[in-house]
């Protein structure tokens, strides 16, 4: 279980399971939902001729603000599909902890990615975000292939 972030106790450097935090973008609202100042991304190196960038992200809401922040999460879904470059931006919840939410993105590439950060809307939707998160872990991630992104989804392009 992810441990509750205390008011005032920075994030940056806690370590939360095998991943640390080092207020770099880990999702579309991760990075800013802890603190305004945050780092480049580490650059991710496509491979398998692909450049598309990916986050997967378990985010936890405080007691009792699972369905606030779902709600949050889903209108960043619909804010990041209308910038350049989001293709899939998936929000489910925990089947065993209603705090918890899954965020699964895949973007065009990265530099993506990081250009929907500085969307105003996406900013409102962290800035309200930002208090109601418990807890997180997200790993950047490199889109290899699959099913469900309108390109017949068998490998990366």
């Amino acid at each position: 279980m992810t441990p509750a972030r205390s008011p005032g106790r920075p994030i940056t450097g806690q370590t939360i399971g095998d991943f640390t935090i080092r207020s770099i973008p880990t999702i579309l609202m991760i990075a800013l939902l802890y603190s305004s100042a945050h780092a480049a991304e580490p650059v991710v190196e496509p491979q398998a001729g692909g450049s598309r960038f990916g986050m997967q992200s378990l985010i936890t809401a405080v007691e009792g603000k699972g369905d606030e922040l779902a709600g949050i999460l889903l209108q960043a879904s619909q804010a990041v599909a209308a910038l350049d470059g989001c293709q899939l931006y998936i929000v489910q919840r925990s089947i065993s902890d209603e705090s918890q939410l899954l965020v699964t993105e895949v973007w065009r590439d990265q530099a993506s990615h990081q250009a929907s950060l500085n969307d105003e809307s996406v900013r409102d939707l962290i800035d309200r975000a930002r208090p109601i998160i418990a807890g997180m872990e997200g790993r950047p991630a490199l889109f290899l292939g699959g099913h469900g992104l309108g390109d017949d989804g068998v490998e990366a392009r």
